[in-house]
This record gives structure tokens, C-alpha cells and sequence, in this order.
């Protein structure tokens, strides 16, 4: 048989080599890919090299534990020897004194530029204070040599209390009673002596302040003092007089141009500490059966030598005219004036201001702070008196959600303030009928009033009769009153029986034909004013027709206005 030409030398070697082949020599078997094989990287191939050669990685790792243990112990050598090359450490206390110099000059620097803003600060507020008052820091004098002292004029050098009223006595004037503060400042009234007078002569036409200084010169072992601040004075308004007595229980008073003079001081506490001293200048003046007291109300802040003159005011009231009360709750009392006179209870409040420089402001009752219309027909009750019904009307106003801020609840403090005076009034026991009534009127009390009536039939015709002085004092609450609820029958028929004196009983019946009536209204006239029902009929007799509203009354006094004048708040 012939050989195929085809078979390759390799088919001739098919038969297994007995002899073993070394391990790298022996070809692994290899999958084929259907892809193209791509080159290897890096790592694949020093993966590939340490699954081919196993006894030259274990080596290797062996080689580098060695190498690693080497260096441990390498440093760990040189640790060692760097510990016992340093030198043993300092005691505590000495490592505490060089922490504490080394925080001593980091601070140091920034204690200095402290110091050095504070000198500026100080110097600057120093020079505006000179500018705006040069006398209130003449106390620095007192520090510096007198080479350096700040230059003043010679009225303003430190001064005895002799030389000080030898300076008045040659300009005609003298020196009133000396008052000393707690910080030992002086307040001198400056009296002037007014000629061709009939009781006191001597008016105060300025105030000083005095503060102890140091002299130079012979003079300098007794005390003497150094003018910080001074305030010319002027006299008193009679208008504000009579804007005191236009509560008064007639309702009227004379308005005048007359200047009423200040004639001595009245000493006031403070609010609250550390706000400077509060005084005032008062005056004494007769109006008619008033004895008025009047003044005029100073604050001197120590700290800054500043002298100031606030509000005038004027009270009937000659035991506390002016006085620190808490009206609103807020954590500075108020300053009230006293303006109560007999059955009228009346008081001016200021909120006081400590912001700064301590300033006061009036509580108004003129505009009310709520746009809300409850709360205008609120202060229209508030300022004839019936206290108790604003009260309630501007306490549902806040309630039901209307429109509220801060002021509004300023007014309705003061209202209220009031409003307890006169409950507190009205619930006192009179043995006069006449004013058991009256203060019950005059707090808005109509059904309370009728009751007091009701159980003593007796006085009921005096107690009309009486009334008729006080006409206009309540007329000036019916008519705001009977504007503000015209459906009230008790009401009406109160409205009825002051009407009747001031307009008559023609007027008085047709204003009553105009109005809603109802058997209580009728109850009521049959005790204010029996003289406006119509008689009873006789069996006999055609009952009386009640008078045509329309009519017109020939020769009939004009009423006058019903809403008196705003008060003066």
C-alpha cells in the first residue's frame, strides 16, 4: 500500500513518547474563541505567570514578609533612639508660666488696640458733649492739672454759695430754697421780686444746677460748686386752668390770657431707677369755689447735666395733682393728672418713654386708633362720661375679632382705669336718694337709676325737682347716649324728663311721638315725667289723640346742640 501524500510528518509521530515530558514543557490545552484574540494586559499576564510558576511566587512573598519585617524593625530602632535622645520634660508649673507668657503676648497687642479704640471713643464723645453742652463736662477740670484744663467762662468757674447769691443780688434777684439731689447736685431757684403784687411777690424765673468742684485760689478749703445746666421758666397759662375745670360739676368755665407765675419746687419720684430726678414748679390760683393747683413738670438726667421742661398742667385736686399710677399694665406706671372733680372722675395719663432720653406722651381720646366704627362710637361715650359703656363697647370690639393694635388697648386701659372709678362710685351707699340716683345716671346705670326710684315713691317729686340742676350735666351722656341706642325705653323716658326742662313739653312730646314706644317707656314716664302722658279719660271722654310730629310749634326755643364739646384729652 502506498503512502498518502496528504498526511502530514506529524500523523507519523502519533504514537505516545514513553518518556515524560518536563512540566514546562507540558502544552496546556487552550479554548478557541470565536472572536479574535486580543492582547493581554499587564495584570492578566502576571496572573497568568503566577499560576504557571507557583514556586517563584511563594518565594517572592517570602522575600517581601523579610523585607517588610526588616523595616519595622529598622523603625522601630530609630524610635527608640530618638526617645533617649530627648531631654526629660519640664515640671508642670514651669510648662504652665510658659503657656500663660505665651498667651500674654498674643493678647497683649489685641489689649492694646482695645485700649487705644476705647481712648478715641471716649474722646470723641467728649468733644461732641462739649460742643452741644460745654458745661457738662467742666467736671473734667477737676482731673487735670491746671495747665491743661479745658477753658470756660469765668461765670462758669467753681463758685461758693456766698459768691453765688452776691452774683444774683447785683442783677436784682435772689436765691430760693436749695434743694440737694442724691448725687449731691444742687438745684437753685432764681427768684425774681415782682413790684405792685398783693399776696406773693417772689416768682421763680429760672432754675441752676450746681455740682461740687475743686477750686484753686483762697477759696478752695470751703465747698464750691460749678453751674452745669440752667433754664429760664415761664409762667403758667390760665387756659390750662380751664381746661382742669371744664369737667367741673356746672360743666363751664371762663377762659383767660392771664400768666400765672411758679412759686416753688415739689419734689416727684422716679418711674424707675437710674432715670434722673423728676420735679416740678407748682402755683396756687382760687377759680371761683376751685382751689387749683398748677405747675409744671422738669427732668434733670444726672449723667449728662441735662436740664429739660416738659408738660404745663393744672388739677382741682390740691392733695395729689400729680402722681405715678400703673394704668395700662405695662412695666413703667404712667404719669396721670388728677382732673376729678366731686362725682366726675377725670385723669390725664402719659406713657413715659426711658429710650434715651426719658420723654411723655398723652394717652388720647380725641381720634380713636381701631377705623373701626364701634370704636368710634366708643370714645363718643368715653368723653362724656359714661366710662362704663365705651368700656364694654371697645372690649366686644377686641373680642369679636374686629380691628385691634396696641394703641386701641391703651385707650381701652384708660377707659377701663375710669370705668372702675365710677362702679366703684355707683356702688357706695348714699343716704341722699338725690345722688344714689345720680351716680348711678352718670355711669350709664338707666334701669339701676329707675330701681332706686321705684322703691321710694315718696321723694320721686323732689328727686325730679332736684334734677333740674343737673341738667346739664346729664344732658350732655342722654343725648350721646339716646344717639348711640334710640330703642332703649328707660333710656328715652330719662332722655325725656331733662328734655322737658330744657325744651319744654310741646317739643318733648313730639320728640317722644317720633320714637318706638312700649309699655316699659310708659312704666318709666309715670316716675321721671307723669306731665307727658296724656290724662286719663273719663268714661265720658274720647280718649286724647297723641300730637302730630309734623306739627309745627310757632315761637318754639330751638334746641340746642345735643353733643356737647370734646372733652380735653
Amino acid at each position: 500500500m502506498k503512502a498518502d501524500p496528504r498526511r502530514t510528518p506529524a500523523s507519523k509521530s502519533s504514537k505516545k513518547d514513553p518518556r515524560p515530558k518536563p512540566s514546562h514543557l507540558i502544552v496546556q490545552p487552550k479554548t478557541v474563541e470565536a472572536r479574535p484574540s486580543q492582547p493581554k494586559t499587564a495584570l492578566a499576564k502576571a496572573l497568568q505567570f503566577q499560576k504557571s510558576n507557583p514556586s517563584e511566587n511563594n518565594a517572592q512573598n517570602v522575600n517581601t514578609q523579610k523585607s517588610k519585617t526588616q523595616k519595622a524593625k529598622t523603625q522601630k530602632a530609630k524610635t527608640q533612639k530618638a526617645k533617649t535622645s530627648q531631654p526629660p520634660k519640664a515640671p508642670l508649673k514651669q510648662r504652665l508660666t510658659q503657656s500663660l507668657k505665651s498667651s500674654l503676648s498674643h493678647l497683649l497687642p489685641l489689649a492694646a488696640l482695645v485700649s487705644i479704640g476705647a481712648i478715641v471713643t471716649g474722646s470723641g464723645l467728649l468733644s461732641a458733649q462739649f460742643i452741644l453742652a460745654p458745661k457738662s463736662i467742666a467736671w473734667v477740670n477737676d482731673y487735670l492739672p491746671e495747665a491743661l484744663q479745658v477753658p470756660l467762662q469765668e461765670w462758669d468757674r467753681p463758685q461758693t454759695l456766698a459768691d453765688i447769691k452776691e452774683t444774683l443780688q447785683t442783677a436784682d434777684r435772689k436765691v430760693g430754697e436749695i434743694i440737694e439731689f442724691d448725687n449731691h447736685d444742687r438745684l437753685i431757684p432764681v427768684l425774681q421780686t415782682v413790684y405792685n403784687c398783693v399776696a406773693k411777690c417772689d416768682r421763680v424765673s429760672e432754675i441752676r444746677i450746681y455740682r461740687p468742684a475743686k477750686a484753686n485760689g483762697p477759696k478752695r478749703d470751703q465747698p464750691n460748686y460749678r453751674l452745669v445746666a440752667q433754664l429760664e421758666v415761664g409762667a403758667v397759662q390760665d387756659w390750662i386752668i380751664s381746661n382742669s375745670l371744664a369737667q367741673s360739676e356746672n360743666g363751664s368755665s371762663e377762659t383767660s390770657d392771664k400768666a400765672l407765675p411758679l412759686e416753688t419746687y415739689q419734689a416727684m419720684d422716679s418711674p424707675e431707677t437710674n432715670t434722673g430726678t423728676w420735679f416740678n414748679l407748682i402755683g396756687k390760683s382760687q377759680q371761683g369755689e376751685y382751689a387749683i393747683t398748677y405747675g409744671q413738670l422738669f427732668h434733670y438726667d444726672v449723667r449728662t447735666a441735662q436740664l429739660r421742661a416738659l408738660t404745663q398742667w393744672s388739677s382741682p385736686n390740691p392733695d395729689r395733682p400729680i402722681t405715678w399710677q400703673q394704668i395700662t399694665g405695662s412695666a413703667t406706671p404712667e404719669l396721670v393728672i388728677d382732673h376729678s372733680i366731686g362725682l366726675e372722675p377725670y385723669l390725664q395719663a402719659y406713657q413715659v418713654s426711658l429710650q434715651g432720653t426719658p420723654d411723655i406722651a398723652l394717652i388720647s381720646l380725641t381720634q380713636a386708633a381701631s377705623t373701626d366704627p364701634e370704636a368710634r362710637s366708643a370714645l363718643k361715650l368715653a368723653n362724656v362720661g359714661l366710662w362704663s359703656l365705651a368700656a364694654d363697647r371697645l372690649k366686644h370690639l377686641k373680642s369679636s375679632g374686629g380691628d385691634w393694635n396696641s394703641n386701641a388697648q391703651t385707650q381701652l386701659d384708660l377707659i377701663a382705669h375710669h370705668a372702675k372709678l365710677t362702679q366703684d362710685q355707683a356702688r357706695q351707699s348714699f343716704s341722699n336718694v338725690h345722688q344714689q340716683v345720680l351716680v348711678r345716671l352718670m355711669d350709664g346705670q338707666w334701669q339701676e337709676a329707675l330701681k332706686v326710684l321705684e322703691k321710694d315713691p315718696l321723694v320721686q317729686a323732689d328727686v325730679r325737682e332736684s334734677f333740674k340742676t343737673e341738667t346739664s350735666r346729664l344732658w350732655k351722656r342722654l343725648s350721646v347716649a339716646i344717639d348711640d341706642d334710640p330703642n332703649d325705653p328707660i333710656l328715652q323716658a330719662w332722655t325725656a324728663m331733662i328734655m322737658l326742662d330744657r325744651d319744654g313739653p310741646a317739643r318733648t312730646k313730639i320728640w317722644l311721638a317720633k320714637q318706638e314706644g312700649s309699655s316699659d317707656r310708659i312704666r318709666a314716664l309715670a316716675i321721671l315725667a307723669p306731665d307727658l302722658l296724656p290724662p286719663k279719660p273719663k268714661a265720658d271722654e274720647k280718649p286724647i289723640a297723641p300730637p302730630d310730629p309734623t306739627a309745627v310749634i310757632p315761637n318754639a326755643k330751638k334746641s340746642p346742640s345735643a353733643i356737647p364739646t370734646s372733652r380735653p384729652y
